[in-house]
């Protein structure tokens, strides 16, 4: 009997196999409270594709009928067992593509659960809003984020660009609309500035300024300036040298609102002198007649030509005895 042997050759195919992540979205809604203290909240629970993209999703039609005269409040984002990437982006836009977290759902961390709020100025809701999960690249990410909307517009810190920007903290509270005499509100809209107890380093023409206060908070108004900036000095002399009643400072110029003299002299009149600085020009002159005096002020103060220079007085003539009394302030310029 012939035996037949047969051979069988098993030749292993390599098999390359692909898995491919399939994408989804879902959402639901729940809803807290009664209204008109009531918080709807929408949650997407997101799984990405295998390029790690993700599917802009509008809130449904039945839950933005819900949504719809409310404000978006909070966004809480969720990284799930498959982090996304580190700093993925969360945008919910409304129908003009304009995003009403105002970029404040930028770079979301993949490992904690985080919160947005809005940073533009609250407004109703109007239009259908669309989640938009982006900058993630990695393959079947998974996270949840929820959506919260209240009935007013409440939450973090909101700003608005009105020629530069105002901040105003809406979850303290602000009362503005107060009628003159009546008690204030539990958080009045203040004025304020900066207290100083001297001056601050000066500033170009055209940029903006704090309004300055002294340190019990009264506001400065001229004249002049602070009232650590006033002078009044006193000095007299028989002749007619040249007087000091304020040293000249490198970084202060004098401005001069006051100036009075007094001749105790029964036969000789002369004119009381404000130099500019020592062996300067004279800036103004004030007639003092024998046995009398002078009194000058200033509206618009009398300024010295420049810094570093001193408060110098004199008399025109040699007399029994020239009192002076100057008053005014000292600033950088």
């Amino acid at each position: 009997m012939k035996k037949i042997y047969a051979v069988l050759l098993v030749v292993l195919l390599g098999v390359t196999m692909w898995t491919y992540a399939t994408e989804s979205v879902t959402q639901s809604y729940s809803q807290y409270g009664r209204p008109p203290n009531d918080t709807l909240v929408v949650t997407f629970t997101w799984t990405s594709a295998a390029n790690g993209s993700v599917t802009a999703t509008a809130i449904a039609t039945a839950t933005m009928t819900l949504i719809k005269g409310m404000y978006l409040s909070q966004v809480v984002t969720d990284p799930g067992s498959t982090a996304p990437t580190d700093n993925y982006a969360v945008t919910v836009t409304d129908a003009n593509s304009l995003d009403l977290l105002g970029a404040a759902g930028a770079n979301r961390d993949d490992t904690n659960t985080e919160v947005a709020f809005p940073t533009t100025v609250a407004r109703p809701v109007d239009t259908t809003l669309t989640l938009n999960i982006t900058s993630n690249v990695v393959d079947s990410a998974t996270g949840v984020t929820k959506l919260y909307f209240s009935r007013t517009p409440t939450g973090g810190t909101q700003s608005a660009s009105i020629s530069g920007t105002v901040d105003v903290n809406v979850a303290s509270g602000v009362t503005v609309d107060v009628a003159e005499g009546a008690a204030a509100g539990a958080y009045p809209a203040l004025i304020g500035g900066i207290a100083r107890s001297s001056d601050g380093t000066a500033v170009d023409t055209g940029d903006s300024v704090r309004a300055y206060m002294d340190l019990l908070g009264k506001l400065t108004i001229s004249p002049y300036s602070i009232s650590d900036n006033w002078f009044v000095s006193s000095g007299s002399d028989t002749g007619t040298n040249e007087i000091t009643l304020q040293s000249a400072s490198a970084s202060l110029r004098y401005y001069i609102t006051a100036f009075a003299c007094s001749n105790t002299s029964a036969a000789t009149a002369a004119d009381a002198l404000i130099l500019d600085g020592a062996s300067g020009s004279t800036l103004y002159r004030i007639p003092c007649p024998a046995l009398g005096g002078a009194t000058a002020t200033f509206p618009t103060p009398i300024p010295l030509s420049t810094t570093n220079k001193a408060v110098i007085v004199k008399s025109s003539a040699s007399v029994s005895t020239m009192y002076f009394s100057v008053t005014g302030f000292k600033a950088i310029r």
